[in-house]
């Protein structure tokens, strides 16, 4: 019974601060590439430039019209792009935390230039 209670509590909650913030216009965006080291071939810009080109324009756009959904989506076509997770902040900056592809070895031959990821997929390279 308890473990109901506290799940309405929590259900409860997430509407009443979704429904506060709704109406708020995003500031700005702020890209973070979670796992990033000196193997990751992605960095920020990559990520911008993906958004720019994309048509992913949110900055001065009222948080009840932005689909964060869609935009993890169309992050993750991206080939070098994991993971990625969209989320207001409390200063109604849009918070994007990527998870980026992880290169294991580099194939070079005469006609292809190429990395091989993680999970054994061939990366293309940035953009």
């Amino acid at each position: 019974m308890s473990v109901i209670m506290i799940g309405i509590i929590v259900a409860v909650s997430m509407a009443a601060h979704h429904v506060g913030r709704s109406n708020k216009i995003c500031n700005d965006v702020k890209i973070e590439i979670v796992n990033a080291d000196s193997t990751m071939l992605l960095t920020v810009a990559d990520v911008q430039e993906y958004m720019t080109m994309r048509k992913i324009k949110v900055k001065g756009i009222r948080e009840n019209k932005i689909d964060l959904i869609k935009i993890e989506e169309t992050l993750e076509l991206m080939p070098l792009i994991d993971d990625a997770n969209c989320y207001f902040d409390n200063r109604q900056n849009l918070r994007i935390d990527i998870m980026g592809k992880r290169p294991l070895f580099h194939v070079k031959t005469i006609i292809s230039d190429y990395c091989i990821d993680q999970d054994g997929h061939q990366m293309i390279t940035p953009l």
